[in-house]
C-alpha cells in the first residue's frame, strides 16, 4: 500500500472504484474498476502512482542515480576535451622538434571520446519495469542513442588511429569517412536529446522540455548545414583535382608541378642519422608535397610525392559556389557553437533537477517503508 492519496480529478463510480481506463505505469494493465488505494493486480505497483502519472520522483531510485551519474561523467568529458586541446597545442611543437612521428599525439583524444561514451551509456540506462505504451517512444530513442553513440565512437576511434598511424588513404576516402562520422554523431545527438525531452516531461518542467526541443532542432539544422557545405567542398575539391590532372596530362612539360603560379615552401628536419626534407608546392587548384629522406652522405633513402587539391580555387574565392560553401560553414559553425553552449547549460539544469528528483524519491521510499500510524 502507498501513502499517497488518489488524485481528486480521478473519476470514481458509486463504490469508489476507478470508472475510466487507466493503465498501470509499470505493466500497462487496465486499472478500471480497481480501488485507487489498492495495488495493481498484475504487478503489485501501487495504483496511486499510476494515478499521479509517470513522474521521475516515482521512479526507481537507483536508476535515477545512474542517470545523474551519466550527466556528471559527460561534464567530465567536456572538461577533458578542453584539457586535451590544450595538451595537444602545447606538447605537439616539442614532439615535432625531437621526433618525426608525432601524429600519435592525436590518440590523446581517445580519452574524452571514451569518457563521453561512458557518460551516454550511464545516462541511457534502461529503466526497471515493463515497457508500457507511454514509454515505447522514449525507449526507442534510448536504444537508438546508445547504438549511434557506440557506432560514432568506434568510427571516430578508427579515424584517429588512421590519422596517427602509417595508414595510407586517399583524401576522398578520408573525407567521406569524416562526413559519415559527422552524420552518425548527429543521429546520436538527436536521439539523445529526444530521450532527454521525454525525461523532462516526467519532471515535469515545460520550460526544460521546450528548450530541449529547441536545442535538438538547432543542433540538427546547424549540423546539416555544415554537412551540406562539407559535401559541396568535397565536390569542388574533386573538380579542382580533375582539372589539375587534365592540365598536367595536356602539357608534359608541366607535369612536374601543379597548375597555376606555384608558391613553394621547404623545410629540413634532422631525425637521428637521417635528414627529411619536405617541399610543399601550392598552386591554383592543387598542392604537391614532396618528402625526401637522405642519409648523412646525402644519398636518397626514400622519396615520395603526393598531389591533392583544395577547394579554395573553385572558380575563384568570390564565385557563387565558394560563397555558398563559406556561408554554410559559417552559419553552421556559429549555430553549433550557440547550441552547444545552450546544451551545456541544459546539462547542468537536468543534473540539478535530477538531484531534486532523487531527494524526493528517497523521501517517498522512506515514507512508504515507514507509513505514519493511523
Amino acid at each position: 500500500m502507498t501513502a499517497f492519496p488518489a488524485d481528486d480529478r480521478l473519476l470514481l463510480d458509486a463504490n469508489g472504484r476507478i470508472d475510466h481506463d487507466l493503465t498501470c505505469i509499470d505493466c500497462g494493465y487496465n486499472l478500471r474498476t480497481a480501488l485507487p488505494t489498492d495495488d495493481c493486480p498484475e504487478c503489485g505497483k501501487p495504483i496511486a502512482e499510476s494515478v499521479r502519472g509517470d513522474l521521475l520522483v516515482l521512479s526507481c531510485l537507483s536508476w535515477l542515480r545512474k542517470v545523474r551519474q551519466g550527466l556528471t561523467v559527460y561534464l567530465v568529458m567536456i572538461l577533458s576535451v578542453v584539457l586535451c586541446f590544450v595538451a595537444f597545442t602545447v606538447i605537439t611543437p616539442f614532439i615535432i622538434s625531437f621526433y618525426a612521428g608525432y601524429l600519435w599525439i592525436y590518440l590523446i583524444f581517445l580519452i574524452p571520446m571514451t569518457i563521453g561514451l561512458a557518460g551516454v551509456w550511464l545516462m541511457t540506462t534502461a529503466e526497471p519495469g515493463s515497457i508500457t505504451p507511454r514509454r515505447e517512444k522514449p525507449e526507442r530513442m534510448r536504444r537508438l542513442a546508445r547504438l549511434f553513440t557506440v557506432i560514432s565512437y568506434l568510427w571516430g576511434a578508427a579515424l584517429l588511429i588512421i590519422s596517427a598511424g602509417s595508414f595510407s588513404l586517399d583524401w576522398q576516402t578520408t573525407q567521406s569517412l569524416s562526413l559519415l562520422n559527422d552524420a552518425i554523431s548527429l543521429a546520436g545527438t538527436f536521439t539523445l536529446l529526444a530521450y532527454a525531452a521525454s525525461l523532462a516531461a516526467r519532471i515535469p518542467l515545460a520550460r526544460l522540455i521546450r528548450q530541449t526541443q529547441i536545442v535538438k532542432w538547432g543542433v540538427t539544422i546547424s549540423t546539416i548545414v555544415m554537412l551540406v557545405g562539407g559535401v559541396m567542398g568535397f565536390v569542388a575539391t574533386q573538380q579542382n583535382l580533375n582539372q589539375a590532372s587534365s592540365s598536367q596530362n595536356a602539357s608534359p612539360s608541366a607535369s612536374a608541378q601543379p597548375v597555376g603560379s606555384p608558391q613553394v615552401s621547404s623545410y629540413t628536419q634532422p631525425n637521428g642519422n637521417t635528414v627529411t626534407t619536405t617541399t610543399t608546392n601550392y598552386s591554383n587548384g592543387a598542392v604537391s608535397v614532396e618528402v625526401v629522406t637522405t642519409d648523412p652522405s646525402g644519398q636518397v633513402i626514400a622519396q615520395s610525392v603526393n598531389t591533392t587539391a583544395t577547394a579554395f580555387s573553385w572558380s575563384g574565392y568570390l564565385s557563387p559556389g565558394m560563397i555558398f560553401i563559406w556561408a554554410t560553414q559559417a552559419i553552421g559553425g556559429i549555430g553549433q557553437i550557440v547550441f552547444s553552449i545552450w546544451a551545456l547549460v541544459l546539462l547542468f539544469w537536468y543534473r540539478s533537477r535530477l538531484k531534486r528528483a532523487i531527494t524526493e524519491a528517497a523521501q517517498i521510499v522512506q515514507r512508504n517503508d515507514n507509513p505514519a500510524p493511523a
